[in-house]
């Protein structure tokens, strides 16, 4: 096995999920100021990159079998690196989606106080056209 082949594809691995470290950082920043444009076009890029990781990954598991002794340390050590990277990842995107769920109780809020303030405004200034609607009016 061609260890500089295997070191290639580590660090493009390694290099990538720092793409996706630095999307998710700037997810979180900016979670609170992004349109939802810029929250679907992060989430493509993210997207794109995590594609192009996951084939590198293959990749270095086929490697990964046919590796021996230090090889296959080394390999494993890379791996684990790796792993602590994805966990920061993850960790990230556990605040996002938490905002995320928080904004949306919010909005959730927010509606409801508009819908019974509308009631209300009803109850005292009558239906919008200024008459309420029966049966007996569409017939």
């Amino acid at each position: 096995m061609d260890f500089s082949e295997v070191s290639t594809l580590t660090a493009e691995a390694d290099e990538l999920l720092g793409k996706l470290l630095e999307e998710a950082l700037g997810l979180l920043r900016n979670f609170d100021t992004s349109s939802p444009e810029t929250l679907e076009e992060t989430i493509r890029r993210r997207e794109e990159i995590l594609e192009r990781f996951l084939k590198l990954e293959g990749r270095i598991a086929i490697l990964e079998e046919r590796a021996k002794g230090d090889e296959l340390n080394r390999l494993k050590a890379l791996r684990e690196s790796r792993a602590v990277l994805a966990g920061r990842i993850q960790e990230t995107d556990s605040l996002v989606i938490a905002l995320a769920r928080e904004q949306l109780s919010v909005i959730k809020g927010d509606l409801a106080a508009l819908t019974q303030g509308r009631r209300a405004l009803y109850a005292y200034e009558g239906r919008p056209s200024g008459r309420s609607h029966t049966v007996n009016d569409s017939a």
